[in-house]
């Protein structure tokens, strides 16, 4: 044997030891889980028997009804899906009945696509994502980077298609359970029967229409039976609508009629809806005015004879003591500037807003609906640890904001106290669009504690300064309610909560009612309410609150929450 060949199984030894592990590939995160909406809380779907899932009409309308009102019935217009989830990534597959996906006025994001609203910390809806359909078949990320907090979402399903099924996709381990029942009174939906209008055309997206908007912002359900040029108060379509069991009913067909067939069709069909819902309240409306009729003398005759009908109808049905019925002008639907219509007819997203701020102060009306309070609290950590059970004991009368750290940045902010306060007070007022009903506000706990007089960092040395000594705290918070009067909100002060001894940083315990007198004194002089929290902790003891600490336990935030609810109801109560 030669030495080259004795050598050759020692080199390859070494080079097998010298080689490189062999690498893994990389095992993939695992996909989405997958949920039929039907594990969701549906809404606007008002009955059972249908001949496919996302019909909007029962299965005995088929022959019963005119063939193109049967066939639009199929399209998914104002169908939505509640569910609650804490998934930081949603996605939809969802498949569709027809591949034309969009139209010459309106998208296919509106005509074939997914729409996604969630709550936010005030119990509001706002928007998250929508889809791009391409195809009859689609899945798509409707959201993605979400905070992973548990809250309730609003799917909405396609405007001008139908659906064959809808799926959400949810990353693995991600909590979801069925929307949040509805308020307590709020059950029932609201019924719209009209035209293309009422089914969503030109929505740049499901949730643009004006019975959705309606819906988030009266936040109840609601039935859109708008049918596509052929909203005609067809009279085998009164009894059937009459079936649902709603809280209104709104009739808005104008823009399919003429005269002639309004003067036929108004009077029996109402009294038709009115004899199978004898105690629903029904809405009469006007069609909008074309956005190009000071143009077109055509457009303004046409008009002027259809609402001259519909008015005729309604003086008839109210003179046959017909109970319960509301009228609503439409001459204002789109607003007098012509930009409200994508083809002087069909609403844009804006004429859609117009068209639901339009009909919000009827709708709440005939409800027994007021719009809820619209509340800001400004305060320190107490505060924070109040607002949200202030929140839950104001559901549905009030929105309730707290200050926040500004822009889109909606996480809390502390308020600190009235140097702070000066500075950012008109950021804090402007947040979420103002317009604030009631403003309750706080300034003290963090003015009274002591501060190195050069850093001005907390210290627990009794002789270093106040964060503010009485004086500045006194001009300070003469400028910040000047600043908050100016609002024309009502407002309500909470005086400080008494400091335990102990606390650190160091603050007087003496403190807390020299702070209080000052500013009550302040609110005496401006008519401004007091909410004595302070009085409320001492009555209650100190079991609420924590030891040689400022802040409280939960029972005790819960306590000073109901103070603070129950100052809000009482001073709106007193403005009404």
């Amino acid at each position: 044997m030669t030495l080259p060949s004795l050598l050759l199984p020692l080199c390859l030894s070494v080079f097998a030891q010298d080689a490189p592990a062999q690498e893994t590939a990389p095992v993939p995160p695992p996909g989405p889980t997958w949920r039929s909406i039907e594990e969701c809380t549906i809404e606007g779907r008002a009955w059972e028997e249908l001949a496919a899932p996302y019909d909007r009409l029962p299965a005995k309308c088929e022959g019963l009804v005119r063939g193109p009102v049967w066939n639009l019935q199929q399209d998914s217009a104002g169908i939505c899906a509640r569910f609650t989830t804490n998934a930081k990534e949603i996605q939809g597959r969802w498949t569709l009945t027809s591949d034309d996906l969009a139209m010459p006025h309106m998208p296919a994001s509106g005509v074939s696509g997914l729409d996604l609203y969630g709550r936010d910390e005030t119990g509001s809806w706002r928007w998250v994502g929508a889809t791009k359909p391409t195809a009859v078949q689609n899945t798509a990320k409707l959201a993605t980077g979400l905070d992973g907090k548990e809250r309730e979402y609003m799917l909405y399903l396609p405007l001008y298609n139908g659906v064959k099924s809808v799926e959400l996709g949810l990353p693995a381990g991600a909590s979801f359970s069925q929307g949040a029942p509805r308020l307590q009174g709020r059950e029932k939906p609201v019924v719209y029967y009209g035209t293309s209008i009422t089914h969503g055309g030109s929505a740049s997206r499901p949730g643009m229409g004006h019975p959705a908007m309606l819906g988030r912002w009266l936040d109840r359900p609601f039935v859109n039976l708008g049918f596509s040029g052929n909203g005609r108060m067809d009279l085998e379509l009164a009894p059937i609508i009459g079936e649902i069991d709603a809280a209104a009913f709104v009739i808005d067909c104008l823009p399919n009629m003429n005269a002639g067939t309004l003067s036929q069709r108004a009077v029996p069909f109402v009294r038709a809806l009115r004899s199978a819902r004898p105690d629903t309240p029904i809405v009469l409306v006007e069609d909008r005015s074309y956005t190009g009729s000071s143009f077109r003398k055509g457009q303004r005759d046409r008009q002027s004879k259809s609402r001259a009908a519909l008015r005729k109808a309604f003086a008839t049905l109210t003179e046959e003591g017909i109970q319960g019925l509301t009228y609503l002008e439409g001459s204002n639907l789109l607003g007098h500037d012509g930009e409200g219509a994508v083809d002087g007819s069909h609403p844009t997203d804006l004429g859609f807003m117009r068209q639901a701020k339009a009909f919000e102060p009827v709708l709440r009306g005939v409800l027994d609906q007021p719009k809820p309070l619209r509340v800001l609290i400004l305060g320190d950590s107490i505060s924070i640890g109040y607002t949200p059970h202030v929140r839950q004991a104001l559901k549905g009368q009030a929105i309730v904001v707290r200050a926040s750290r500004g822009g889109d940045d909606r996480r809390t902010e502390n308020c600190a106290g009235t140097t702070k306060g000066v500075r950012q007070i008109d950021r804090w007022l402007a947040q979420d669009g103002g317009s604030w009903d009631v403003i309750h506000f706080n300034f003290g706990l963090h003015d009274l504690k002591r501060v190195h007089p050069e850093t001005r960092a907390n210290s627990n040395d009794p002789a270093h300064p106040r964060q503010a000594e009485p004086a500045q705290y006194e001009a300070n918070l003469r400028k910040i309610v000047e600043r908050l009067q100016a609002t024309g909100a009502t407002l309500i002060f909470a005086t400080t909560t008494p400091v335990p001894e102990g606390v650190k940083p160091m603050r007087d315990v003496a403190d807390g009612p020299r702070y209080n007198a000052i500013a009550t004194g302040i609110m005496a002089e401006a008519g401004i309410a007091v909410n004595d929290l302070f009085a409320h902790v001492e009555e209650n003891g100190a079991r609420y609150q924590r030891p040689a600490d400022v802040h409280f336990k939960p029972a005790g935030s819960k306590r000073l929450a109901a103070k603070v609810a129950a100052a809000i109801l009482a001073v709106s109560e007193a403005g009404r």
